[in-house]
Formats: structure tokens, sequence, C-alpha cells
């Protein structure tokens, strides 16, 4: 029966306006997106056509859907300018995770070995709004505001030429595959950096995409670092010869520093899970993590009497969720890196699937900090007991993962910290990255 209560009537005329509303708008949104269409075209096209089909240049198509793949272009270096390891990379303003992260810790502590300058071309979006020195040294990395600078390569377009002044020393150093396309095409006295941090033409469904980034990978352009000795296994179990050959990895030193080694858990009758939820990232297996765990909880006695609760966190847009057992998943949007920190060390279990070969930071960041983490095998990453004894393994089903969700929730507190004292990953980046970067030294000869 319908509610009669006014504020739910209110509510209820609020959404069928609002639904009407985004509606019209939607199709008011359509009809000038295709006025702006064609218009782009008959400008472009300097033709004046009507339909503007005729003529358009294969580079203006292209960039249409593939902007990030647009050339730079090398300029004379500027007066007084010196070498420089120059990173391609986006400084998002809402801070550093995963992947920019290590890029920039990787390309810092190559700038500190050779004595040049560290330089942020930002190639697909641009922010001064972020203390990227400040960042490095809370890693552990120092590097001297006189020899940091970047620059805006996001503009660009078949008709906006975006420069880079390059010294005929400079090292490039890229990670995403788009990046790596458009430094290929650079004219670079050294072979560039390719920081390959996870496979990624599994990113997209059967597509150019998927091609365009396989492609990156045989140009023989760059000197390969692979983020994880199983990442590298995978690379080389799958044929790229090339990278098989020359790549170098080093193991992340993820581990969050925080102030004491044994953070505070939950209590006797209060326990914390954890599902690191990005519905957007679709190899983060977010769905089926839920179908897993209201599986776990609804099937499980101890479980649903034991006095858990249950949180989210990664992406802001999804509602808190319902599960069939009564537990409801708080969703705690996107946190900052403190944020997450602190609240990690207060974790009992984890889920953190992943459907590719990289084991995701989020799990190894939860068990350095003594949850036991559930995350998902793929191909070459069936095990990563290496790291610590806290991780389960589970197939990417989600009948697997409830079961491995149950196991985790029944280990012993007393199993669980003992496991975290004998872990196997690193808090220290520099030390990490000492030996393979050596070795990125000696293939690039300068």
């Amino acid at each position: 029966m319908r509610s009669k209560d006014p504020r739910i009537v209110s509510l209820r005329a609020v959404r069928k306006a609002t639904h009407l509303s985004g509606k019209v708008a939607r199709k008011s949104a359509s009809i000038l997106e295709r006025v702006e269409h064609k218009t782009s075209r008959v400008i472009i096209n300097k033709a004046g056509s009507i339909t503007g089909e005729e003529n358009i240049s294969i580079n203006h198509f292209m960039h249409h859907t593939f902007p990030y793949l647009a050339p730079v272009h090398p300029a004379l270096p500027e007066v007084g300018q010196k070498p420089s390891v120059t990173v391609f990379a986006f400084l998002d303003p809402k801070g550093f995770y995963g992947g920019i992260a290590t890029l920039l810790l990787v390309a810092a502590e190559l700038a500190n070995k050779l004595g040049y300058d560290l330089r942020v071309a930002q190639t697909t979006g641009y922010s001064k709004k972020t203390d990227v020195l400040k960042f490095l040294s809370a890693n552990g990395i120092e590097v001297s505001p006189d020899r940091y600078s970047t620059l805006d390569l996001s503009l660009r377009t078949p008709d906006h030429f975006a420069y880079l002044p390059l010294h005929p020393d400079d090292v490039m150093v890229v990670s995403a595959w788009w990046d790596a396309q458009v430094a290929a095409q650079l004219p670079l006295k050294n072979k560039f950096v390719y920081l390959i941090q996870d496979y990624e033409p599994i990113f997209y469904n059967n597509s150019d995409a998927q091609c365009f980034a396989d492609q990156t990978y045989y140009t023989n352009k760059f000197i390969p670092l692979c983020n994880t000795e199983l990442l590298y296994d995978f690379f080389a179990e799958q044929g790229y010869d090339y990278i098989k050959q020359t790549a170098t990895w080093f193991e992340p030193a993820p581990a969050p520093r925080v102030s004491s080694n044994s953070p505070t858990k939950s209590s006797a009758s209060t326990k914390k899970l954890f599902l690191y939820g990005r519905p957007s990232v679709h190899r983060n297996l977010f769905f089926s993590a839920v179908k897993a765990l209201d599986l776990a909880f609804s099937s499980n006695e101890s479980l649903r009497t034991g006095g858990w609760q249950i949180f989210c966190a990664g992406q802001a847009d999804i509602p808190s969720i319902k599960l069939s057992s009564g537990h409801v998943i708080k969703n705690l949007g996107k946190m900052n890196l403190d944020e997450y920190y602190s609240f990690a060390a207060s974790i009992d279990v984890a889920v953190s699937p992943m459907l590719a070969p990289h084991p995701n930071y989020p799990t190894l960041e939860l068990a350095s900090l003594g949850a036991m983490v559930v995350s998902t095998k793929y191909k070459t990453k069936q095990d990563l007991s290496r790291y610590s004894s806290n991780i389960l393994m589970a197939e990417p089903t989600v009948e697997d993962m409830a079961q491995k969700i149950v196991d985790a929730c029944s280990t012993s507190n007393t199993t669980r910290q003992a496991n975290a004292a004998s872990t196997n990953i690193g808090s220290d980046w520099a030390k990490n990255l000492d030996k393979p970067l050596d070795a990125v030294l000696k293939k690039l000869q300068v």
C-alpha cells in the first residue's frame, strides 16, 4: 500500500518532475549534440556542405573518438633547460592513487639517480592544485622544488598543437598505453621507459582500443619495467617476447606508513568487513562481490549473528546496499589517502577482487595492516602467499568468493595477526626501486 505520508508524497512528486525534466533535457541535449556535430563537420571541412560529410581529415575523424592519441610535437630546449626525467601523467587534484602514485615515485627516483630534473607533462588533463613534492616526500623520496616543473599538453587537437621542449638527454617515462603510443612518435635519443602496471588491453571489449593498447607492447622503442614479478610472468607466458627478453620488474611498497604496527581492530562484539568497490572499473568485479557477500551472510549462521559491519569505498555514486541477511553495505564514497589508511587499519576482513594479472594495491595494503583479504585468481596470478598468508585467492565465481569470505571471517585474530607479522609487503619505495632502476639505467646507457 502506498504511503500517504506528506513527505513521501512530496518526494514522489519531486521524483516524477525530475524524471520528466530529465527526459526533456536528454531529448534537447541529443538535438543540440547533432547540431553541434553537423556544424563542426562543416567548419572542419570548410566545404560549405549541408551534410558536412565530405573530406573530413583522418586526424579530425580519429581525434573525435581517441583525443588522447593526438601527437605531442617536439620543440627545441628552452634557454638553460637541464636534462629531465619527463613523465606523462595527469595530476588529479583528488589525490594520488595506485598507478599514478607509482608512476610518479618511479620517475622521481629515476631522476634522483640521474641527478636530473623531474618534469610532469600532463597529457589528459591539467591541474596545479596537487603537491607532488609533498607526496613524494611522504613516501621517502625527496625532490627539491628547483628541480621540479609541470606543463600542460592536454589541450592538443589536430588544429592546436602541443609542444614539448626536449633536451637531448631527456628520459621519458610513461605508463598508460595512449601515452606510450604518443611517446613512440617522439624523436628521442634514448628509448622511453614504459612502466607496465597491468595488462591494459583487457580494460576494453574486443575493439579498436584493445588492439591499440596491445600494439604498444610491440614497438621495441621502450624499456619495459613491470610492476611485480607476477605481471612480468604474465607477459612472458602470453608470448610477448620483447618484454620477456628485456623487461625489469620490481615489487611495489604500498604498505601504509601508519603510526602503529598493531592497528586497532574492532571489538570482539563488532567486526568490520570492507569491500573495495568500484562498479565503474569492471575488473574489480563489484557485482560478483556483492552477490558473494549476500550468499556468504545469508548461508552462514555465524556470519549472520556475528555482529559484522560491512562497508565499501572507492566510488561515491553508489547507494548503500541491503543484503538478504539484513546487513547493509554502507558506502563511504571516495576517501582521501589519510582517511582511507586510518579506516583500513580498523578492518578485520576485506574483499578486494581483481580480474587481472596484477595484485591490486588495496589487497596488499589491507593485508599489510592485518586484515584477512579475499582476492581473485587470474591466469598467472593464482597465489599471493608470497606477499602474505592473510590473502585468500578465490576463483572469480560468486560461490567460491562466498566460501573464501566465510573462511576469512572464520580466521582467528591470533592467526591473522601472526600472518601480518610475517608479511612480505614493503613500505620503502626507494629501497624496492633501487636495484630495478639501476638495471633500467644500464639499458638506457645514460
